[in-house]
Order: structure tokens, then sequence, then C-alpha cells
């Protein structure tokens, strides 16, 4: 199956870097990913799922510590 990042046309018209605009769809694509496995805090925050492995067994830290309290993707 053939993989791709989809590219939302608002990024068309933004004055940012095409850096930027490559992280968003990477980003977006994570979020998505994190929604559809439910990999959502207590908030309602979604987290992307590397960050959600990395930080899921750490008792110290909350999956909404990653993005700071009140963000979402």
């Amino acid at each position: 199956m053939l993989q791709y990042f989809q590219f939302p046309k608002f990024l068309l018209k933004l004055r940012i870097s095409q850096t930027a605009k490559f992280l968003y769809m990477i980003l977006y694509d994570r979020a998505r990913i994190s929604r559809k496995n439910s990999w959502i805090d207590k908030y309602g925050n979604v987290a992307p799922s590397k960050v959600t492995e990395k930080y899921k067994s750490n008792k110290y830290h909350e999956v909404n510590y990653c993005y700071g309290e009140g963000e979402s993707l």
C-alpha cells in the first residue's frame, strides 16, 4: 500500500517555510494515528504516538506534559 502525507490547501497561503509545512504534515499524521488508537489524556489532548511510547511507562510524566496543558493538535 502506498503511504503518503495529506497536504492541506491552507498551508499554501501561509508565509512559512517548506520545513514548517512538512513538520505540520508529519505531526498531523501522528496525531491522526494517536486518535485512532485512543491515545488521549484526561484533558482530551492527543499525543503523537512516538511521544506516547516514550512517556507511557514513566510515572513522572503524563501525556499532557509533552505538549503543555491546554494544547492539542
